[in-house]
């Protein structure tokens, strides 16, 4: 006949304490092989983007400074009435 004495809880904790040096072991060169090729990688995916954004910015400053332009053109149109081609002349040209 089976009687309970008692009850216990045991706490597992994992270490990884020596596994780098049974992984390096175990895949030899190819980790760190596989390490730099994926970095490579990572580096001209990274280049890419950064490439990208700055195109963005460009864009987006190109259409920022269009949209001031056109309010510009509206200002003189509201000063001016019905010189605007006159103002427009007195312009600085390459401004």
């Amino acid at each position: 006949m089976a009687s309970e004495l008692g009850q216990a809880y045991v706490q597992i904790v994992p270490s990884a304490k020596g596994i780098k040096g049974s992984i390096e072991k175990e895949l030899g060169g190819e980790a760190d092989a596989a390490g730099k090729s994926t970095g490579g990688r990572l580096g001209s995916a990274l280049k890419g983007a950064l490439a990208t954004a700055g195109i963005g910015a460009a864009i987006s400053k190109t259409i920022g400074d269009g949209a001031a332009l056109e309010q510009s053109i509206g200002g003189i149109e509201t000063l001016f009435k019905g010189q605007r081609r006159e103002a427009e002349g007195l312009r600085i040209p390459g401004l």
